[in-house]
């Protein structure tokens, strides 16, 4: 499920859980927030069953414990670990469980076959250099 909440002095003020099957939907229920009691008293409604009412076990829990890393600049990261990955080799950044994140360079035939598993988006980023992706066995140049 998706949704959208607003928040009072980091408090959850309004919530409303829906599936966004249309783009078209947000704003619909934006204006719903905009037109409510919460939005003009800024005092939640709690679990009663109304439109924006903030439920008390919402679908989604948000992680209010994890503790995201400072910000870094990407390229001294790189050149500091560029001896780990400079003949084939890989380094894994410590992100924590939000993130993860693989440096891999070379052209030693170690790294020819390196697999990264990961379930959840990925993004490749391609910082210098040629490389060949396949996925599932296709080539995707």
């Amino acid at each position: 499920r998706d949704g959208l909440r607003w928040y009072h002095n980091n408090e959850p003020l309004y919530e409303e859980w829906f599936y966004c099957d249309d783009l078209e939907k947000l704003k619909f229920i934006v204006q719903r927030y905009f037109d409510s009691e919460q939005f003009e008293s800024k005092v939640a409604k709690k679990d009663d069953g109304s439109t924006g009412a903030v439920l008390s076990n919402p679908p989604v829990q948000v992680d209010t414990t994890t503790k995201v890393l400072e910000p870094f600049n990407l390229q001294e990261y790189i050149e500091a670990n560029r001896g780990d990955v400079a003949q084939g080799g890989t380094h894994r950044m410590p992100f924590g469980k939000e993130t993860s994140m693989v440096l891999m360079g070379g052209d030693a035939p170690e790294n020819k076959d390196e697999t990264v598993e990961w379930r959840g988006d990925t993004w490749i980023w391609q910082w210098e250099g040629d490389a060949t992706v396949t996925l599932d066995g296709t080539l995707d140049a």
